[in-house]
């Protein structure tokens, strides 16, 4: 059996070890405090996840997750140094004593936590604090309690807001999630303008309302505080909106015509269609028929589409005209080695309304004869088949090739072009001109 003066040692050496070993587990960081992270990086605090995960904000777009357990507070070379005789508080506990020794490596100290003869524990000094820090801390955690029915009162009032909240949230800030629903015309901007102004008129009764230190690292809904904000700031939320999409708009156009440059640039023979050529030597025109989504979102926020945004379209146009540059000086039309008068009349005849402004310098034609072709088309159905008819020979066509000059293009280029008859009665007729082809190859002029 043990004696009262044993249990009352093994107690206290229970209560030093545990509080010793474990009061670095047990912290009280909030949002804004700084921490030391497991590789020696020292961050803020940004958010919460869960019980035991902390997100950590080193830099503009650095913040990594970590647990809990493995963040340490950051030593602040300001904090009072302790002495023999000093009061202090546990800062896991709040409990207050006094110092009455300090361990040879000066990283802890012993102190007097109560009355009884035995009331001791060893604490690191970077689980003390001072009795003033104590008071806040308990200030802090008393102001907790009474923030938890006000935000549930607040969350009950402001409720029939939450959509617009979360649509807004990652306009407001970066670290919420994207809404479901993203407001993309005049309409559902004024509809989100009106939502915002009756939160507005909620918040009024919470003015005091905060967030709670641990909240959700992307869920809106776990701040209230932010809900008020972004309902004080809704008219430059909603612009910035606005320009986002726009943003948004604008990349993925230029990333889309990015693509088509690429596709050029893979082509070994140099064919530059009708779109890229406007691309590249009649941007006004192509960004008026091309930009139309961008163009209409950054209207909505008054503005027009900043030229900024095609700065990394503008690097691979450079690139593609570069290649024309280096490359057509050198390649020359080739003449096709037949002819056929009417029909190369009759593609001069079309080539003004083709092409205002261009110059149609030669023609020749690829074929001798005409070529035929078929035509397949659908007449019906019977169970588990489709039935076609084919007529042989039903159109013919000759293809040609023509030396042309563009306005605002520093080259010649050759395009093809197509003349076509349709059988009828067992007789071809109708010539007319199929068409030009849409793209073409860089030339030097004659």
């Amino acid at each position: 059996m043990m004696n009262s003066k044993t249990l009352s040692l093994l107690l206290a050496l229970i209560l030093s070890v545990g509080l010793y070993g474990t009061a670095a587990a047990q912290n009280t960081f909030r949002v804004g405090d700084t921490v030391v992270v497991p590789d020696g990086r020292t961050g803020k605090v940004e958010a919460f996840k869960d019980q035991d995960l902390v997100k950590v904000k080193f830099g503009e777009n650095d913040s990594k997750y970590f647990l809990l357990k493995d963040v340490k507070e950051a030593v602040d070379p300001s904090a009072p140094v302790f002495r023999v005789g000093d009061r202090v508080a546990v800062k896991a506990t709040n409990k207050e004593g006094v110092v009455e020794s300090i361990t040879d490596k000066r990283d802890g100290a012993k102190g007097k936590f109560g009355p009884g003869k035995y009331d001791f524990q060893w604490v690191f000094f970077k689980d003390l604090i001072t009795p003033q820090a104590a008071a806040l801390q308990r200030s802090r955690e008393q102001d907790e309690l009474k923030q938890k029915p006000i935000r549930a009162q607040f969350e009950d009032d402001a409720k029939p807001f939450a959509s617009v909240i979360t649509n807004f949230a990652h306009v407001y800030d970066s670290k919420y999630q994207i809404g479901f629903t993203v407001p993309d015309d005049p309409a559902a901007y004024e509809k989100s303008r009106k939502e915002l102004e009756g939160l507005a008129v909620v918040c009024q009764k919470y003015p005091n309302l905060t967030n709670p230190p641990r909240a959700y690292a992307d869920s809106i809904s776990q701040n209230p505080a932010d809900w008020c904000k972004m309902a004080e700031q809704r008219t430059s939320l909603i612009k910035k909106m606005q320009m986002k999409m726009g943003e948004t708009y604008a990349k993925g156009e230029a990333d889309l015509w990015k693509l088509k440059i690429a596709e050029a640039m893979r082509n070994d023979i140099g064919t530059i269609y009708d779109n890229l050529q406007m691309l590249l030597y009649d941007r006004p025109s192509w960004e008026q028929k091309n930009m139309e989504g961008s163009r209409k979102r950054y209207a909505y926020a008054g503005e027009k589409v900043p030229a900024e945004v095609f700065a990394s379209l503008n690097e691979k146009v450079d690139e593609l005209k570069a290649r024309i540059e280096r490359e057509a000086p050198a390649r020359n039309w080739e003449k096709p080695e037949y002819a056929d008068v009417a029909l190369e009349a009759m593609v001069r005849r079309a080539f003004p309304a083709k092409y205002p402004g261009g110059q149609l310098l030669k023609t020749g034609m690829t074929y001798a004869t005409w070529k035929s072709s078929d035509d397949t088309s659908l007449v019906g159905t019977v169970p588990g088949y489709k039935v076609y008819r084919t007529e042989i020979g039903k159109y013919r066509f000759k293809n040609g090739r023509m030396l042309i000059k563009l306005p605002n293009q520093p080259f010649c280029q050759s395009r093809d072009f197509t003349v076509e008859q349709t059988k009828t009665g067992g007789a071809y007729s109708g010539t007319k001109l199929n068409g030009f082809n849409d793209k073409g190859i860089f030339v030097k002029c004659p």
